[in-house]
């Protein structure tokens, strides 16, 4: 039986949702030299989740402060790359 043509756009919009929730992270924890993921809790119950990145460093304020100017650099150089892309577009 095929699957109707929504199908395969639902496929690829859950592609991207996982590259989203599984690739930026990591990618964080690797550029900030963190570990992230393992043991967590949700409403009491204990549950074992995959860790990303490598513990080179604690987790701590500073590594927050890592994070936030990663990501407001990020946002710039992606705001940048588009205003040139427009302004030098023919």
């Amino acid at each position: 039986m095929d699957e109707p043509p929504e199908a395969g756009l639902q496929s690829a919009e859950n592609d991207r949702d996982i590259w989203i929730r599984l690739a930026c992270p990591a990618a964080a924890a690797g550029a900030l030299g963190v570990e992230l993921g393992g043991a967590a809790s949700y409403f009491g119950r204990r549950e074992e989740k995959p860790t990303l990145g490598d513990p080179r460093r604690p987790l701590t304020v500073e590594v927050y402060d890592d994070l936030i100017r990663l990501l407001y650099g990020t946002a710039v150089l992606a705001l940048l790359t588009g205003l040139a892309g427009v302004l030098l577009w023919p």
